[in-house]
């Protein structure tokens, strides 16, 4: 036993965080995706407009992506 009190205890990870993305994120993506940049081309309308505009959409398919597991 050492001066500190010895004994056994265990450290236990800290939950994660929740992913989240915002009006930036999303722009990113759109801009260095090749699936997402097409979409938003083939709009017609500004990248900003489509970001609003699709907002919902494009959060479930970075959040998908970003929840994927390797090799998949």
């Amino acid at each position: 036993m050492n001066k500190y009190g010895g004994g056994h205890y265990v450290i236990k990870p800290k939950p994660s965080k929740p992913v989240t993305v915002n009006a930036a994120d999303r722009r990113q993506w759109i801009e260095n995706d090749a699936g997402l940049y097409q979409w938003w081309q083939g709009s017609g309308i500004g990248l900003y407009r489509f970001e609003r505009e699709n907002r919902a959409e494009l959060t479930r398919i970075i959040k998908g992506e970003l929840n994927r597991e390797p090799g998949e």
